[in-house]
């Protein structure tokens, strides 16, 4: 594992890997995956762009996962609080991005068949 990408593989292996999940605790992590995949992969395609490297915390669905525990996972990517809503990607190493976006697609791929009825009879 590359030191990048241990804080995503933590949050996986205390979050995810193992445990019994419910549907509902499936979705909210495939959303959160998704919600860093779509940041991480904007930033690398738009970089000049700096509304593509912020998550508006009271805007949608954001709201109803992003918890104290994905926000200490953000800081550990390099997100910063710039107001009380605004979480900002701040890392300036594309290839920290690359990874970064690379394993939380492959988490989200691999949540994303779980709940798949014909996949998994255990969600």
């Amino acid at each position: 594992m590359l030191p990048q990408v241990e804080p995503l593989f933590s949050y996986w292996a205390q979050y995810c890997e193992n445990k019994k999940l419910t549907k509902n605790d499936y979705i909210r992590l495939v959303q959160i995956f998704s919600l860093l995949e779509n940041v991480f992969r904007n930033t690398l395609v738009r970089p000049y762009i700096p509304a593509y490297r912020t998550i508006n915390m009271y805007c949608g669905r954001y709201r109803s996962f992003v918890t104290e525990t994905e926000e200490r996972l953000l800081a550990e990517l390099n997100f910063q609080r710039v107001s009380p809503n605004l979480l900002t990607y701040q890392e300036q190493d594309p290839i920290h991005t690359i990874l970064y976006a690379i394993t939380c697609s492959v988490f989200w791929h691999v949540l994303s068949m779980k709940l798949r009825p014909n996949y998994s009879t255990n969600v």
